[in-house]
Order: C-alpha cells, then sequence, then structure tokens
C-alpha cells in the first residue's frame, strides 16, 4: 500500500478519534523533529511538519494515536490486480 494511502487512513482514524490534524511547515530554528500533539483551546492538536518524510508523518500520526489509546487499525490491502481499494 502506498504510504501516501496509509498517511491518509491514519489522518482520517486521528480526526474518527477526536484529534486534529494539522500539516504545517516548522521552522526548523525553533522546532525540532517532525511534529507532536499539543493542546490548543482545549483542543488536542497533531502538529505534522508538511516538509518531513512520510514515513516520520505517518509516525507522529501513529504515536498520537496510540497515545489516545487507539490500538488497532484495519487497513484495506489492494486487490489481486494492483488496484489499490
Amino acid at each position: 500500500m502506498e504510504l501516501e494511502r496509509v498517511l491518509d487512513l491514519l489522518v482520517d482514524l486521528a480526526e474518527r478519534a477526536g484529534l486534529e490534524v494539522r500539516f504545517v511547515q516548522f521552522d526548523p530554528r525553533f522546532v525540532a523533529g517532525p511534529g507532536g500533539v499539543c493542546k490548543m483551546s482545549e483542543r488536542d492538536v497533531v502538529m505534522v511538519d508538511r516538509r518531513a518524510l512520510l514515513a516520520d508523518q505517518v509516525a507522529v500520526i501513529t504515536r498520537a494515536l496510540s497515545k489516545r489509546g487507539v490500538r488497532a487499525l484495519f487497513v484495506p490491502q489492494p486487490n489481486r490486480r494492483g488496484v489499490s481499494t
């Protein structure tokens, strides 16, 4: 499965779990790393550096979901003809 599709599924799952996901461009002078969770106006927000590698973006959202208590996710498999679902 393409990493972009995995990222989309994780963003959807995060939103269903009550997390807001924001992709922003971090200023490396002030922020180190690809992102994390913060509180904004009583809401949990996952901040993801949009310039980070896709694998790092996936890891940020996965960690946020894990801390939220989400332990399992059904990820659709591509069908046998190689077309993603």
